[in-house]
């Protein structure tokens, strides 16, 4: 909401400028205008760049429904009963050969002494679509690979690359054409610290996401990355919009 009214706002100005610059045939307007043109597309493009310095380079608090940003907009926050409480998540790019199994989760659980979550989110993935990427990705491959010196010693390694690449889109090609379902899965850990300080709340999240990070990096040979801002909040309200009772 915030982008689409500054957008909105931006453009008008400008469309009123551009207007009264034409009635007058003044330089000055004319210029004026085109600069507030080409500043809402700029707004429009980049408004999490311009979002993201505002509010990490002042004092102020940004306040999305239940929660608050502010700092280095890397936990939410939220104050209930005289109590804060400030919410890290971190996402993890796991491998497609990567297990999460039960036992992996209970071992991270037998070594954690605070509350967080592991998350799973699976998304369908259009058949049709995606069968079509991968035969392409496949014939792209099998040129390159057919215009290799295969006799030189030096394009070997790349050579049983690019063989290893197509057995695997073969698999995942044959498997879809029999059937299996193709999802995108994405991954999650998100933990809560509360405090009667902010700072104090804010600080033990952020402690904990890191740890709870490494720990799981650790298990899956997985990537962790801290999410911040609006990608935090997007998986916060995600998060609370799909609590069953």
């Amino acid at each position: 909401m915030k982008e689409e009214a500054a957008f909105y706002l931006i453009l008008a100005l400008s469309v009123i400028i551009e207007a009264a610059s034409i009635l007058t045939f003044n330089a000055v307007l004319i210029a004026l205008a085109s600069i507030m043109l080409f500043s809402s597309v700029v707004v429009h493009k980049l408004w999490f760049v311009i979002d993201a310095f505002i509010f990490r380079h002042t004092n102020l608090i940004e306040v999305f429904g239940r929660f608050e940003l502010s700092g280095d907009r890397s936990s939410a926050v939220r104050k209930e009963s005289g109590t804060v409480s400030a919410t890290a998540v971190a996402a993890l790019e796991v491998g497609t050969r990567s297990e999460v199994d039960r036992n992996k989760i209970e071992n991270i659980l037998a070594h954690i002494n605070y509350p967080f979550k592991f998350v799973m989110q699976a998304e369908r993935l259009n058949i049709d679509k995606l069968l079509d990427r991968l035969q392409t990705k496949r014939s792209t491959r099998e040129i390159e690979l057919s215009r290799m010196d295969h006799s030189s010693q030096r394009h070997l390694p790349a050579i049983n690359k690019i063989r290893r690449e197509l057995e695997v889109l073969g698999h995942d090609i044959e498997n879809i054409s029999a059937g299996e379902v193709p999802l995108k899965l994405a991954y999650y850990i998100m933990t809560t610290a509360v405090s009667e300080s902010r700072f104090d709340a804010e600080e033990r999240a952020k402690s904990q996401i890191r740890e709870l990070s490494s720990q799981f990096d650790a298990l899956l040979s997985s990537k962790s990355r801290m999410l911040q801002g609006n990608e935090l909040l997007r998986i916060l309200e995600l998060d609370s919009s799909m609590v069953m009772d």
